[in-house]
């Protein structure tokens, strides 16, 4: 990795430091090979990295995500691409170490990563109406929640993806299409 982005403690209850893209479009804001760790507070329900406000975009590849709260939201975010990423150990009540989240969370490409080992984690999670959304040829394994958990969410395209391994139901599906 090229660089190591993380907070000056490792207890996510006390940590304050997180990462917010505001970036309008997708070369703006462009990371690979980088490490983030120790990101994002359980109390004040900060994500590790956050896109918002609404159609904030960006690429992410080739990262790792580790020991963070809620690792990856995208907020209202269109047209992103999250590739070739390890997320792994991330923690915290209903967190999720990928969240697509909200109506503007369109045509975002979720491809090839590894989400596992999470504690009270989803590997992935849609919700509140994203739609639109590609997300192929993940593994989602040995996470303490679900591996895949959508939840009022529409048109959107799973293919070859592994799920495997996950405390809850490997998949779950609820009010979506």
């Amino acid at each position: 990795r090229n660089v190591l982005v993380r907070s000056s403690g490792t207890a996510l209850s006390g940590n304050t430091a997180y990462i917010r893209n505001l970036a309008r479009n997708t070369t703006s804001f462009d990371i690979a090979y980088g490490e983030f760790a120790h990101l994002g507070n359980a109390l004040g329900q900060t994500d590790g990295l956050r896109f918002e406000p609404a159609g904030t975009t960006g690429r992410i590849s080739s990262c790792t995500f580790r020991d963070n709260y809620r690792a990856l939201n995208l907020y209202d975010a269109p047209n992103s691409i999250i590739q070739g990423n390890l997320f792994f150990n991330n923690s915290g009540s209903g967190a999720h170490s990928i969240q697509l989240y909200g109506l503007g969370t369109t045509g975002n490409l979720i491809e090839g990563n590894h989400s596992y080992g999470n504690t009270n984690a989803n590997g992935i999670f849609l919700s509140n109406f994203p739609s639109g959304n590609v997300v192929r040829g993940n593994y989602f394994y040995s996470n303490t929640g679900y591996g895949m958990s959508v939840a009022n969410s529409y048109d959107n395209t799973f293919s070859s993806n592994s799920v495997f391994c996950n405390s809850s139901d490997g998949v779950w599906m609820g009010l979506s299409s």
